[in-house]
């Protein structure tokens, strides 16, 4: 079995760099066997001392090559053993795992080049779309430079106000003392943003927050209100809109921007809506436990695990669902020690693939069917003239193809299942009593035996399927994710971003609009279910940064503001 790869950075330096690692002084032409079986014919004919030297260095050079090379597996050997996943040198050289290498592959790549000249630096530099546009081409084309002094010239945009919400503080924040002035020529203002969603429409919603400076007459301290200086720029409906764009369509952060500002004229940047998912991950944080708490408390678990490449290193994405709830979960290695703990009251039945980490668990389990019928496929396109094998698997085709039968016809229903016991009993004595010479119908006769109790648990519950379905229905949502920030994402933004799109697919498991759930600011699915999909609470009219956060927004200027009184809701908010 090949464990490992030493990777050398050039082809043309190869040979030199193998024989600097292996402690040889060769030479191009000395590398290869053909001169040495030169060497060796003419000193049989004349015996030159000249050359008998150049053998004994020869073959004393590869003997030391050999010896290296043996330490060398040696030592790859024991790194796989530990099961680690952190880059390790040996004698200076990166080793890594084969299938943790990039493919070569003929497609050409986006990003900046290196170059080895400077010289191509600075022509691949003038050769961008913004340089020619931007520089060269609007010294010729008219249209362009039209269209370049236009981008230049900023028009302010008169923002209509919504409401208007005071806020004063009842207690000095420092000494608690109600003796308190406000001061009505030191007025503070900030904006916020939200969206009213309805089914005619979007409509954008704009919220001026005024304060006074207040002055406590005990400490004689000025200070501004608590809640005026957590005021969250972003209010609930605009962050489930965004966030519903990025987690259910897929949309990145960049064309969420774009959008806010070509439909509602708003400037929300990369940077805030990154902020506004960390914000909803941490609102909904109890959520995504409770649903944790329900899928360990059921009676059965599907688990399945993907990896993900992030900025630095990789990572794998678990995932535990059942008929209605589905979670996520991050961890950076492989290794299953993790679920020992997570599922130590779980006393259900754990559908999960032929991985090994699911063995040590110490609940029922059923393996999944489907697995193992693709495996079985494979190798029967593979070697379509082993008859013994062939033999092997349309016996136990034949059997889980009248098991199916009676599940399509029944259902998963452990007083009709229970007759095919006996079959299943039948079928492994039989497989038991078989000699087989191929080595592929041997290796599935002990893989069979071996996972005899797990293949068939399902016969004797009942609502227990015998594949693996739910979890990689799942795992393909957070798939298609992949297929675009693949190698973008930090361990942070991971974790965050898997909170919500656990909160989702429970809502489309349990048939509900994971919008409409954000948008009535419950946080607990099945009492939003209760409650009727269609019903909302009524959305404040200042939102505030939790405890503990804290954010600095850019300030917006020259942007006046125009106040319609007519349409304007004084609401003046205390502080206690």
């Amino acid at each position: 079995m090949l464990y490992s790869h030493i990777y050398f950075p050039t082809y043309t330096n190869g040979l030199k760099d193998i024989g600097t690692y292996l402690g040889c002084t060769w030479s191009e032409q000395d590398v290869t066997g053909i001169t040495s079986i030169v060497w060796r014919r003419r000193w049989e004919l004349n015996c030159d001392d000249v050359l008998k030297r150049k053998l004994v260095t020869y073959n004393s050079e590869d003997v030391h090559a050999l010896k290296r090379i043996t330490q060398c597996i040696y030592h790859i050997v024991a790194i796989e053993e530990s099961k680690s996943d952190t880059p390790h040198l040996i004698d200076g050289f990166e080793v890594a795992r084969v299938e943790d290498l990039r493919r070569q592959t003929s497609r050409r790549e986006y990003g900046k080049a290196t170059f080895v000249l400077q010289d191509f630096e600075h022509i691949n530099k003038c050769a961008y779309f913004d340089y020619q546009r931007e520089k060269i081409l609007l010294r010729t084309q008219k249209t362009l430079r039209k269209i370049h002094g236009n981008k230049g010239r900023k028009r302010s945009k008169k923002i209509r106000l919504k409401k208007r919400v005071g806020i004063r503080s009842r207690k000095c924040v420092f000494c608690k003392s109600t003796a308190l002035v406000r001061f009505p020529n030191k007025v503070h203002t900030k904006l916020a943003y939200d969206l009213n969603i309805s089914e005619s429409g979007i409509k954008r919603q704009v919220i001026e927050c005024t304060t006074l400076t207040h002055r406590c007459l005990k400490c004689g301290k000025e200070f501004l209100p608590r809640r005026y200086k957590r005021r969250d720029k972003h209010c609930h409906t605009l962050k489930s809109w965004a966030v519903y764009q990025h987690i259910v369509h897929r949309i990145s952060f960049q064309q969420i921007e774009e959008m806010f500002n070509e439909c509602f004229s708003l400037r929300v940047n990369s940077v805030e809506l990154h902020m506004i998912k960390i914000l909803m991950a941490k609102r909904y944080r109890s959520t995504y436990r409770n649903i944790m708490e329900k899928i360990v408390c059921g009676n059965v678990i599907h688990i399945d695990e993907t990896q993900i490449n992030l900025q630095r290193g990789k990572g794998y994405v678990w995932v535990l669902a059942n008929w209605e709830e589905v979670v996520y979960l991050y961890r950076p290695t492989r290794e299953g020690d993790f679920l020992q703990a997570m599922l130590k009251e779980f006393t259900g039945v754990l559908i999960s693939d032929f991985y090994i980490a699911y063995n040590s668990l110490p609940c029922e389990q059923q393996k999944c069917l489907v697995h193992l019928i693709r495996d079985l496929n494979h190798d029967l396109q593979h070697n379509p003239y082993d008859d013994e094998y062939k033999t092997l698997a349309g016996e136990f085709g034949r059997l889980l193809r009248v098991i199916v039968s009676t599940i399509d016809k029944y259902g998963l229903k452990r007083r009709h299942l229970n007759k095919h016991v006996t079959d299943v009993d039948r079928f492994f004595h039989m497989l038991e009593c078989q000699q087989y010479r191929s080595e592929l119908g041997e290796s599935y006769q002990k893989r069979l035996l071996k996972h005899r109790k797990s293949l068939f648990t399902f016969l004797q519950h009942d609502g227990i399927p015998w594949n693996n379905n739910s979890a990689e229905h799942a795992v393909h949502r957070f798939a298609y994710y992949r297929t675009i920030s693949d190698g973008k994402m930090t361990e942070s933004g991971l974790d965050d971003y898997l909170i919500l799109l656990s909160i989702y697919q429970t809502c489309r498991y349990k048939g509900i609009s994971f919008l409409k759930f954000l948008l009535s600011r419950e946080e607990d699915i099945d009492r939003f279910i209760e409650q009727g999909t269609d019903k909302r609470k009524v959305s404040s009219s200042l939102e505030l940064y939790p405890d503990g956060f804290s954010s600095n927004h850019p300030r917006r200027r020259g942007a006046p503001i125009k106040r319609n009184l007519r349409f304007m809701n004084v609401l003046p908010s205390n502080d206690s």
